[in-house]
């Protein structure tokens, strides 16, 4: 007699942990998807802007459009640039890493500007400072009427950058701006389905510690 044995699920395998329209690892195929496409064509025919968009929209159930992402990013870098003297202050004595993660738990809610977009918009402005604090140089003002990714490379090397690296950096932005339920997304996923406030005082303090 002949037993043919059937594998039992071990653990949680094949169990949904959770479901989101923002993107997808699919490790068999070697695919990532986001806001719906792979990753490469996104690559290929849109920008930073445009999918941030896409995200967006898909994350908060209202349509956002790439014009209102690109306005909103300028107005949020100007706004965290307003706030330097501020955020800065809590930095000296830091590595550019360890400074970037203060003065990013510094953050706060501005009125007017999602919490979204504050948070995304402050990155580049305060890696410019930090980068250009090391070099003993003040730091760069933003231009909101230029890509994100062409400001951030223009505050942290003090120069206007060249179209292949604005394109090279924008492209960078496009394949790292959601990565599925790896493991620093899913905890943010878990952390966020906590509703916790994105720019809280007390979240501040304790990061602070």
């Amino acid at each position: 007699m002949n037993l043919q044995l059937s594998k039992s699920p071990i653990g949680l395998d094949g169990i949904p942990a959770a479901e989101t329209v923002l993107s997808h690892v699919d490790g068999e195929r070697g695919e990532l998807i986001i806001a719906g496409e792979r990753v490469g064509d996104l690559v290929r025919e849109t920008g930073f802007e445009s999918v941030t968009a896409r995200l967006w929209s898909g994350g908060t159930g209202h349509p956002v459009g790439e014009a209102a992402v690109r306005a909103a990013l300028g107005a949020a870098r100007e706004r965290a640039f307003a706030r330097l003297p501020d955020l800065l202050g809590i930095t000296r004595g830091l590595s550019i890493v360890d400074g970037f993660r203060a003065a990013i738990a510094g953050l706060r809610a501005e009125n007017g500007l999602q919490h979204e977009a504050t948070i995304v918009g402050a990155f580049p402005v305060i890696a410019g400072a930090l980068v250009q604090r090391a070099k003993g140089r003040d730091p760069i003002a933003p231009d909101a009427t230029v890509s994100h990714a062409a400001d951030t490379l223009s505050m942290i090397l003090d120069r206007k950058p060249g179209t292949r690296e604005v394109a090279a950096l924008d492209a960078y932005f496009v394949t790292v701006c959601d990565h599925g339920m790896n493991a620093s997304t899913f905890a943010t996923r878990v952390v966020a389905s906590t509703q916790a406030a994105t720019c809280s005082p007390r979240s501040r303090r304790g990061i602070a510690r």
